[in-house]
């Protein structure tokens, strides 16, 4: 599964718990935190692709939380070989 990442889906724990949900199958015991997020992601077993561009990554290290969230996807990443991040220049090809 490929999911292009939108960092306004990314800012609140709400927000994140709703983008999540829609995309994984998460378990009833998720509890909408970040720790939660990541043991969940940790045990994701279908192929699974988080695709950032060069603005969305610049817009989520302008936000807390979407940065924090960004972290947990890559660090869950690193330990769950079904799990992968992607960077594509995408549309926003500049280099400012």
């Amino acid at each position: 599964m490929r999911i292009e990442i939108n960092p306004e889906r990314l800012t609140s724990k709400t927000k994140v718990y709703s983008f999540m949900k829609e995309i994984l199958d998460l378990p009833e015991n998720y509890t909408k935190n970040l720790n939660s997020l990541f043991d969940c992601l940790c045990e994701v077993e279908d192929e699974t692709t988080f695709v950032f561009t060069r603005k969305t990554l610049k817009e989520m290290c302008e936000d807390e939380y979407s940065y924090r969230t960004f972290m947990v996807l890559t660090k869950a990443a690193e330990g769950n070989p079904n799990l992968h991040v992607r960077f594509e220049m995408g549309e926003d090809q500049s280099t400012d």
